[in-house]
């Protein structure tokens, strides 16, 4: 949060802003607000004063376009003559602020941010996060070359929506949980005020079970010719059971298999579901 401060003489609050790199640096820009007004107490003036400073510290540190700030500052504005002139003050401060450099970072894009990130955890648990980070850049396509501070909730919904016919809402619920993890990074690393992923509902499975098509001769070949020799015929049964998981088929027995009807039964330990 921006500091505030009564400079002597001065009428209105001045905000400081200080140096993410270097505490002992400050910027003091004027937020045009009087510090004395006709029916306001000064605690409310403070008030509207701090609201201004946020707004400049968040253009200051880059994690929001100055542009973005005025249209915030535009909707608060009064219609007066005094209230506009001093919103037009401010909006000279915010792209003052903007193209200054200083502290002002770059802002990473989408892809360039969950590109670098590394997730915590056990090496499931990060192979697992980039995982959903791969899928969610494939869904946005161009959009994730956008600056990550345009990164909407709607951008997020689109994608668990999208995900919905293809895996469980279980895994759907994973993916979100692992961007919404790194989005708190960011805003711990002051690249975001707030996390877009909050608020994403997940749609429940359909009744209908998921079918996934079998792997065709070339991808059979392919996986075939990958793993060593001690694997191969357990990876032979994986693919003829279109992909079902290896410690469901190592605990097959000869009575899983009904050959008069062709059909392999099995029960598979993540959801003990019954599968053939």
């Amino acid at each position: 949060m921006a500091g505030l401060i009564k400079r002597p003489g001065a009428t209105s609050w001045v905000a400081i802003i200080k140096d993410a790199a270097d505490s002992r640096k400050q910027c003091r820009k004027s937020t045009f607000i009087p510090i004395t007004q006709a029916g306001k107490k000064e605690a409310q003036t403070r008030k509207e004063a701090q609201a201004v400073a946020d707004g400049y510290e968040a253009v200051y540190r880059g994690r929001i376009l100055y542009t973005a700030q005025a249209d915030i500052f535009r909707r608060q504005a009064g219609t007066s003559a005094d209230e506009q002139r001093a919103l037009n003050k401010r909006i000279d401060v915010l792209r003052e602020l903007g193209s200054a450099g200083g502290t002002a970072r770059k802002m990473p894009t989408v892809r360039e941010f969950l590109t670098t990130f590394t997730p915590k955890g056990k090496a499931q648990n990060v192979s697992n996060a980039q995982r959903a980070y791969a899928r969610f850049l494939e869904h946005l396509g161009r959009d994730a070359d956008m600056r990550l501070d345009r990164l909407t909730r709607e951008h997020i919904q689109a994608f668990v929506d999208s995900e919905g016919p293809r895996v469980r809402h279980t895994t759907i619920g994973q993916y979100r949980t692992h961007i919404s993890t790194a989005l708190n990074a960011a805003i711990n690393a002051e690249l975001l005020a707030r996390n877009p992923a909050h608020g994403v509902t997940i749609a429940p499975d359909a009744e209908e079970p998921i079918r996934r098509e079998a792997f065709t001769p070339a991808e059979i070949a392919k996986i075939y010719h990958s793993v060593p020799q001690e694997w191969k015929d357990i990876v032979l049964f994986c693919v003829s059971t279109s992909g079902q998981r290896i410690g469901d088929c190592v605990q097959a027995r000869w009575k899983s298999i009904d050959t008069a009807a062709s059909v392999i039964r099995l029960q598979t330990e993540k959801t003990h579901g019954d599968f053939q």
